[in-house]
């Protein structure tokens, strides 16, 4: 199968730009909305634990 896009590779370019161009429109036509509705969980603190030491 390589050997198909390296044998052609005018076929090859055209290809990868229309990937690229149909990825492009994609990303612009993809709803924002569906984003906002999950809920965002608040990360964890990032504080260390501190644990209590005995004295010599």
């Amino acid at each position: 199968m390589a050997n198909y896009f390296i044998d052609r590779p005018v076929f090859a370019w055209v290809l990868a730009i229309i990937m690229m161009l149909a990825g492009g429109l994609a990303i612009m036509t993809y709803r924002l909305r569906s984003i906002r509705r999950l809920r965002h969980r608040p990360l964890p603190s990032a504080l260390p634990i501190q644990v209590p030491m005995r004295k010599r």
